[in-house]
Formats: C-alpha cells, sequence, structure tokens
C-alpha cells in the first residue's frame, strides 16, 4: 500500500475513534457465546460496519479470483505426471 493511502486510512479510522457502532458489551457478549457453540466460527466478524468490510473484501477476491482462473489452473502439472508421482 502506497504511504500516502496508509496515511489517509489512518486518518480516517483516528477520526472514527468513539463513532463506531459497536456496542463493546454486546461484542463480548458475541464471543462469550460463539465460544459455549459446539461449532465456533473460525472467523468471526463482530459488527455490521466489519461486516460489510469483510463481504467487500471477499466479492473483490472473488471477482479476482474468477477474472484470473484461466492463468491459475494451467499451471498444475499434468494428471498423468501427478498419478505418477
Amino acid at each position: 500500500m502506497p504511504a500516502s493511502r496508509y496515511r489517509r486510512s489512518r486518518a480516517a479510522r483516528t477520526q472514527a475513534g468513539g463513532r463506531q457502532p459497536g456496542d463493546p458489551v454486546r461484542a463480548a457478549a458475541a464471543v462469550l457465546r460463539a465460544l459455549d457453540a459446539p461449532d465456533p466460527p473460525a472467523h468471526p466478524v463482530l459488527g455490521s460496519d466489519a461486516l460489510r468490510l469483510v463481504r467487500a473484501g471477499r466479492d473483490a477476491a472473488d471477482k479476482d479470483l474468477s477474472a484470473w482462473e484461466e492463468l491459475t489452473l494451467p499451471t498444475d502439472f499434468p494428471r498423468e505426471e501427478r498419478a505418477g508421482r
């Protein structure tokens, strides 16, 4: 990430300090609930803002994977060579 972009990102986070939509008490309760679950989440996300950012990042990654799939798949060894290993 270029330094100027990092500074802008840091400034935005600093300005948002204390104004996030998340309630720390509710977040703690959610963590405890997840810990007690029989199958707790491997990647817990807490808060609407976090969920929005994670989904946007995953959507961008999925788009990138789809766009470059033709470049990715041909890099495997041919099946015949893999079977003989």
